[in-house]
């Protein structure tokens, strides 16, 4: 499947903007899409991309596990890379990507809008707010994480927005392989529990404290058993804050 754009095409693309948001909000693909395509494949199942029409964010887990099978035959390297991802924005993808993140009706944060969500200039825009390269590397983390099922990280992850926001955007967290290992142990058994740890200002507090403990511990040295018993060490005690009406932001 040819699926990369010419780069002068996606520069082109982000300078015209303004000019296409009428095709950017009513339009089946931008105008050139088409003929700025390089003859360059990428082995990508179009059958399963075809599947992803549920726009509701309730859909996002879903949807990242259609993006990731399709994706199954395209390593990390070929995937960093805008050309792609700008192609299925403005193309084939289009619809969706309007539909699951509406395009603001004041013409300047339409353009802010589309800039974060259908261009991947960035790492953190690719990783993280590019409308479908998001589900990509999102699949791409929760696979790392050895004996953990990939479908339930992926069902996790997307629980909550702020799960997803947070922990893909969290780059001490993510870096560090078996603490964020071992956070998501820790989701997962609140998931299957009383869910308390997954509350949004609790959430939030653990991310924080983490975040706090591993800029202060060197814990790259830590074995997986370590990081989890640290790591439960830091989400117990933001739990029992939590119950007792401590955590107020």
């Amino acid at each position: 499947m040819k699926c990369y754009l010419n780069e002068t095409f996606v520069d082109e693309l982000r300078a015209k903007i303004k000019e296409n948001l009428e095709h950017y909000r009513n339009g089946d693909e931008i105008p050139g899409v088409r003929d700025n395509l390089l003859p360059l494949e990428l082995d990508i199942d179009r059958n399963l991309l075809k599947q992803i029409a549920d726009f509701d964010a309730s859909a996002d887990s879903t949807n990242c596990k259609l993006i990731r099978d399709a994706f199954a035959n395209v390593q990390p390297q070929a995937a960093r890379d805008e050309r792609l991802w700008a192609f299925l924005t403005h193309g084939p993808l289009l619809k969706y990507s309007r539909n699951r993140w509406p395009i603001p009706e004041d013409d300047d944060k339409a353009v802010e809008h589309i800039e974060e969500r259908f261009f991947a200039s960035s790492s953190r825009n690719m990783e993280s707010r590019n409308a479908v390269a998001r589900f990509y590397w999102t699949a791409h983390v929760a696979g790392q994480l050895e004996g953990i099922d990939q479908d339930e990280v992926i069902d996790l992850l997307f629980f909550k927005q702020e799960i997803v926001h947070d922990m893909i955007e969290r780059p001490t967290v993510v870096l560090a392989g078996t603490i964020f290992s071992a956070v998501v142990r820790k989701m997962l058994e609140a998931y299957h529990g009383d869910q308390s740890l997954l509350a949004r200002r609790a959430f939030r507090e653990a991310q924080r404290r983490i975040n706090a403990y591993c800029g202060s511990t060197l814990v790259e040295f830590f074995s997986s058993e370590v990081a989890y018993e640290r790591i439960g060490e830091v989400t117990e005690s933001v739990v029992a804050d939590y119950r007792a009406g401590l955590i107020v932001s």
